[in-house]
């Protein structure tokens, strides 16, 4: 690790660990007790029932830091959308990019488009597109942009217009606009209003270098999310069995509340069982073969009607939305995080 990334790792303890922001109240003196016995946040001080489980049970906030060193210098190929994109159109469904912007540059993809005005009259045909950053995670920043014909717009479910449309599109540097993509039926009748993907873990085992899933979660938006499912921005998530695709109850990495059902629908969660799930898991499996270059994939995933839909890879996954449930330090994935020095 050089020096640069070193200094990063300090910076980000400080402001990500020590100083973070918290759901929950805690002492200062035991913030910075758990920053420094673990690299743990106040907040998995309480998602993680710190206060009567072994902390040498879980992955910390810091280990997630470390383990984004994993798949360098490749990582950029799943950390930028275009780029993964790109790659991954040939193999499987992932929404199409249509329009792309970096820096003051608007273009095309398939479509003679090279303004806003332009990318207005796209959005218009098409009546409903995504807008994402090219980089960037924890589903910030990604908006639902919709056109009704009697010249209604709309950003994730709000009414807006052309006005504050425009100004999102000509103030924001370095986005796609892409495909809408929607739920199957099983999760459209949970919670129809965003997309709710399934985040796949898949690692090469140290062992013999085949690619393994470790972990599987199903995530939620809820009226709160403003048109995402990210747990980050408060949607729920759901531990999958991983032989029979059954989903457990719902939980948040906002609060400790547990949900049998979804508390905007009142639609049942826990129990469900997702379709073709065998053939999910293989799907992220052969693909993950063709990345033999980097060593995790955090994919995400969603069931359509028309079939399984690549969403995005990711270089690294976020720990507290798979160990809501239980400690992963011993688990599979805990292990390979050893393997590859990121945890002792």
């Amino acid at each position: 690790m050089n020096i640069r990334h070193r200094v990063k790792l300090k910076l980000q303890f400080i402001i990500y660990v020590l100083f973070s922001k918290s759901n929950f109240k805690l002492s200062f003196l035991m913030r910075i007790k758990l920053a420094y016995s673990g690299g743990f946040t106040a907040n998995q001080y309480y998602l993680f029932g710190l206060n009567k489980n072994s902390s040498e049970e879980y992955l910390s906030e810091y280990d997630w830091f470390k383990s984004r060193m994993i798949n360098k210098p490749y990582d950029y190929i799943l950390n930028d959308k275009f780029i993964f994109h790109e790659i991954v159109k040939k193999q499987c469904l992932t929404p199409e990019i249509f329009v792309i912007k970096k820096g003051n540059k608007v273009i095309g993809l398939r479509n003679e488009i090279s303004s806003t005005e332009d990318t207005l009259n796209f959005i218009k045909e098409k009546q409903i597109m995504v807008l994402k950053p090219i980089c960037g995670g924890k589903g910030k920043s990604i908006q639902k942009i919709e056109y009704q014909n009697l010249g209604g717009w709309s950003l994730n479910g709000k009414i807006s217009c052309k006005e504050e449309v425009e100004n999102l599109l000509n103030h924001r540097k370095d986005w796609i606009l892409c495909q809408h993509v929607t739920n199957h039926r099983y999760s459209a009748q949970i919670y129809p209003d965003t997309l709710n993907t399934i985040r796949i873990i898949v690692v090469r085992a140290p062992e013999n270098n085949n690619f393994v899933i470790t972990n599987a979660i199903h995530r939620f938006g809820t009226k709160k999310t403003e048109g995402v499912d990210n747990a980050s921005q408060g949607g729920l998530v759901c531990d999958i069995d991983m032989e029979l695709g059954i989903l457990s109850e719902a939980r948040s990495i906002k609060t400790l509340k547990k949900y049998k059902y979804h508390p905007d629908t009142g639609e049942r969660i826990e129990g469900v069982e997702i379709p073709q799930w065998q053939s999910i898991k293989q799907s992220v499996q052969n693909l993950s073969v063709n990345f033999w270059y980097v060593d995790m994939i955090a994919w995400d995933v969603a069931l359509t009607n028309q079939g399984i839909y690549i969403i995005e890879g990711n270089s690294s996954t976020g720990v507290n939305i798979i160990q809501l449930w239980e400690g992963q330090r011993s688990s599979i994935f805990g292990k390979f995080l050893k393997s590859k020095g990121v945890v002792r």
